[in-house]
């Protein structure tokens, strides 16, 4: 397959250019094994036209764009019996980026390999154990020629190794219990465990709950590269609790899912501060809490309505957390005429801390479709059409109102 992207952008210096191949060979060896290897090449220019309230002259400048190619290139041989099934996979992934208006480049390369197998010893269960590791690192300098800096060049491995027991019990409760152990080159090794259980009450009624530690390390970017870094950051971790229900009524038209949650954890890693003034930090302890709501309403056959709500607490400003989400769509079907319209509501959403910045905005969509003998298909999609204006990151604003029209072809013939 062969992908072209190309765009002026929404802004002023904020063009897009892109040229992506991929490739994929798989070959069974018989009924039980199969073998297959895939790769991918991109290569894509792009301008960053700097937020809105940037003091930082370069960015206006043309000149400040970036220039990347990225490889990736993976092989796998898996294998399927009736009570074993499993895989070998290692893979590769490269790439090359510049910095036109410093002189920035780098290099890197990942690397590493994953195996699993997963047994079912009788019925009802499943036992999965697995091994995994990763090793990546790389260069990064500015290339000026009165003043070279240079940023990094390491690497940095790390492994794992984690079993999964799943069990049902009288079709109507499933256990699944599982532990991992993490092992990284920087910091201490840890044990992840989760423990989690489902109950049917009825045919129409489900309960559910878990608990489950999260565990991250911080990435080469966010320890080394660029001016945000932090050498000294700490893996973020924290244990999720969550509860929940599903109740079906209406002869299983109208289907209710409820969610509770609670996270208590350490070391959350954020960008703290306003550009060019900014550092990764380990923002310490955090505590979330909140509920999920999901509710599906298959009204008739050729028509559905969907709504999704979330309410999230944070004992401090948290980026990229808006305290209440609201999702609501509908679809509708006639004559070969899809009918798409879905609103999102957006309610303090934290873009910047300090000073502490909310954004809180309504956005509709819309998407009328026009299939012709199941293989070509007329489009039009509409976003924003309200024209909120609106910040997902500081600084930077989204499109306002925007309209595409398309088509697809999907064409299948057996020979």
């Amino acid at each position: 397959s062969y992908n072209k992207d190309k765009t002026d952008g929404h802004r002023e210096n904020s063009d897009f250019n892109m040229n992506n191949l991929y490739s994929k060979l798989s070959f069974d060896l018989n009924s039980h094994f199969k073998i297959w290897t895939d790769v991918s090449l991109a290569r894509y220019q792009s301008t960053n036209p700097g937020p809105i309230n940037t003091e930082d002259t370069t960015y206006k400048f043309p000149t400040h764009y970036q220039a990347i190619e990225r490889g990736f290139a993976s092989a796998a041989i898996e294998n399927n019996y009736k009570k074993v099934q499993g895989a070998l996979k290692t893979y590769v992934n490269w790439g090359n980026h510049t910095l036109a208006y410093d002189d920035f480049e780098s290099s890197d390369i990942n690397y590493g390999l994953m195996l699993y197998q997963a047994l079912k010893l009788f019925k009802g269960n499943n036992i999965t154990a697995g091994f995994d590791y990763a090793h990546y690192g790389g260069y990064a300098f500015n290339n000026i020629e009165y003043d070279p800096v240079k940023f990094i060049d390491t690497a940095i491995f790390e492994t794992g190794l984690y079993a999964l027991v799943q069990q049902e019990f009288f079709k109507v409760m499933t256990v699944s219990a599982g532990i991992r152990y993490q092992y990284h080159e920087m910091f201490e090794s840890t044990w992840i465990p989760q423990l989690g259980v489902s109950y049917s009450i009825t045919e129409n009624t489900s309960v559910r709950a878990n608990v489950s530690k999260g565990y991250r390390s911080p990435t080469i970017r966010e320890l080394f590269m660029f001016k945000p870094a932090n050498s000294a950051l700490d893996p973020e971790s924290m244990w999720n609790y969550e509860a929940g229900a599903i109740q079906k009524l209406l002869g299983q038209k109208l289907s209710l899912d409820l969610t509770g949650f609670f996270a208590r954890g350490k070391n959350l890693i954020e960008t703290v501060g306003v550009f060019p003034d900014i550092q990764n930090q380990n923002t310490g302890s955090f505590t979330h809490y909140g509920i999920e709501f999901q509710g599906k309403y298959i009204i008739r056959k050729d028509l559905d309505l969907m709504l999704n709500y979330s309410w999230l607490h944070t004992d401090k400003p948290t980026i990229a957390a808006p305290e209440h989400q609201v999702y609501l769509q509908g679809n509708y079907m006639v004559k070969g005429f899809s009918f798409f319209l879905s609103t999102q509501y957006i309610n303090q959403l934290v873009t910047l801390k300090e000073p502490l910045t909310t954004q809180s905005y309504l956005l509709l969509s819309a998407r009328v479709s026009y299939t012709i003998k199941d293989y070509l298909t007329f489009y039009v999609d509409g976003n924003n059409l309200t024209d909120e204006n609106y910040e997902i990151n500081y600084g930077y604003p989204m499109p306002g109102i925007s309209v595409m029209a398309g088509f697809v072809v999907n064409w299948k013939k057996r020979f």
